[in-house]
Order: C-alpha cells, then structure tokens, then sequence
C-alpha cells in the first residue's frame, strides 16, 4: 500500500508540535522529529542558510550530492531514539556519489528508518518547510501540506522563550516578525489548508474533523501518542506538548509586550494579520528611536550568524 505523506509547516512556535501530536492520533499514522530536510539537501545550502528566509536564493538539485547526505544525516543523529548512520548511511552515500540518489529516494529512506511496522501515514513536521512547499509538492505531488497561523504577538513570547531555554541570544522584533510575515504570504500564496492556533486550542477535534474532511483519514482517539518520537530529550520548550490543552494560552502578550513591542509587531505583519482576523489597530505607531536600535540589532545578529556559516564551510 502506498504510504500517504503529511507535512505541517508554519513559522516556528506557532503550534506546529502540538498539531503534529494531534494528527498522530490518524490510524496507521507514525512521526518522526524535525528534518529540515528540504534545505539541507539545497545544491547552495551555505548561501541560502545565509539568506532570511532562505526561499529567494535556494537552488534545489536534481541529485543528492555527498554533502547533503551528510548534512542530514549528522542533523538526524542528534536524536538518540534511532541510529540514522547505522540504518541507511552507506546506501545513501554511495548512491550520492555514483550521482544516482534522487531527492524522492534519500527522503523516503530516512523516513523509514522511522517506520514502525504496518504504518502508512507518515507526518513530519518542520515549520521551515514553509518555504519549501513547491518544491515539497513537486516531489511528493500526492503529499498533504497543513499549516497551523498563531497570534504574531504571542509567537514573539514563545519564541523568546525557547531562545532562552536554548541558551541563544535574542532575537530582533524586525527579523521575528520579517519570518512571520513571510510564512504567512507563502501559507496564503500556495493556498494551502491551515488552522489558526486559537481556534485549535479552544476545540481541537472540531478543527480536525473539519481539516481533515477532504482525506480518507479515520480519528483514533483513543491511541497513546508516542511523544518520544517528536520530541527529543533537549527540547525542554516542548514539554508542555503531551498535557492537556491551556485554553487561556492566547492573547498573553496584552500583559507581557509593551506597547513599543506590538507597535513593532503590528506595523511589520499587519497585512498578514488583517487577512488572518487578528486585531492589529491599537498601538500602530512605536517609539522611532526603538525601531531603530531594534532593526540595528538584527543587522549586527545577521552578520554574526554570517561569519559562523562561512567558517562552518570553510571548515569541511
């Protein structure tokens, strides 16, 4: 039986893991943790990873090169469930310099490394994804693609404190809402089914017998959702994924940003917004001198990530 694919996108920490778990509850349905597949395997990875977001200067390949290989490989071995090296390294690797792996063929390999027996919907979950989707289709023209829209005010909060919990440094509101802005345009440009956070969180079956109508999939709700399988160990920021929905866990940054942080916000995605029903009209207008230092910020982070890409290259 041919197995069906499903891939949830989104800008990150918009409640793609927690709809990820959800749609685990599909029969015959298994996951894996994130891939980022897609841009990994880009003929310029170390030129488009340099770009925000990466979508304007990728060039996808026709073969999977060596490199590739590697890159996803080492990616994927950071979780310790499963021994992606051991499993399926020296096939790939030796398809991808006979130059004969296709894109199709390395995908699929690696996911079922993550197969359990008699599965056949398989769900991964990357929100970068985002802006892969034409490229996503062009492979697996049979794929579903779901995207899951979140509150850009209250993704900051999540997302700050992710970065936090990871111990990186924060990010500028400028290059936060320039990615969310940018995956909603490619959500709605590639006209893709999607569900709002809010909605979800607030009657999480309804949202699914409703985005699921159109496919011949069966509910399960009584299935235990191996979370082991798409969380990993490290991602603390995750952990709330396997308890019960927070209801109130919308709207938080009303008590938590201050009115220059959503006048940031509201200025930079408010066409998004509009069209997604969120309310955007109060606090339209920021303190200048804010705008600027934030905006400088982003500039100076973006050339440091720069220079760790650059010497990652030069280093292999």
């Amino acid at each position: 039986m041919m197995e069906q694919k499903i891939f949830i996108v989104g800008c990150p920490r918009s409640g793609t893991t927690l709809l990820q778990s959800r749609l685990l509850k599909i029969n015959g349905s298994y996951s894996m943790p994130e891939t980022n597949f897609f841009l990994k395997v880009a003929d310029n990875y170390y030129v488009s990873k340099r770009s925000l977001p990466p979508f304007e200067k990728i060039h996808y390949p026709e073969k999977v090169d060596l490199q590739a290989v590697e890159r996803v490989i080492e990616s994927l071995n950071k979780n310790n469930r499963i021994d992606i090296r051991d499993s399926v390294e020296k096939v790939l690797k030796e398809k991808a310099v006979q130059g004969v792996l296709s894109v199709e063929e390395c995908f699929s390999a690696i996911a079922g490394c993550y197969r359990p027996s008699g599965k056949t919907v398989m769900i991964e979950k990357t929100p970068g994804h985002v802006f892969h989707i034409p490229y996503i289709k062009k492979i697996f023209p049979e794929s579903i693609i779901i995207a899951i829209i979140r509150d850009p005010r209250d993704v900051y909060i999540s997302y700050i404190k992710m970065l936090e919990k990871q111990g990186k440094p924060g990010r500028s509101i400028r290059e936060f809402s320039y990615i969310w802005a940018q995956s909603s345009k490619e959500i709605l440009r590639t006209k893709i089914p999607f569900v709002k956070y809010e909605d979800f969180i607030e009657d999480d079956l309804s949202v699914l017998d409703k985005l699921l109508s159109p496919y011949n999939f069966t509910l399960n709700n009584t299935v235990d959702v191996d979370y082991e399988s798409i969380v990993r160990k490290e991602e603390s920021w995750k952990k709330n994924v396997n308890k019960p929905v927070n209801r109130n866990n919308k709207g938080k940054f009303k008590k938590i940003l201050t009115k220059n942080q959503i006048a940031h916000i509201n200025h930079c995605c408010s066409e998004q917004m509009l069209i997604f029903g969120y309310n955007c009209s109060e606090h339209l207008r920021g303190n200048v001198a804010y705008s600027f230092f934030d905006s400088l910020t982003w500039v100076l982070h973006k050339q440091r990530i720069n220079r760790k890409i650059l010497d990652r290259k030069n280093s292999l």
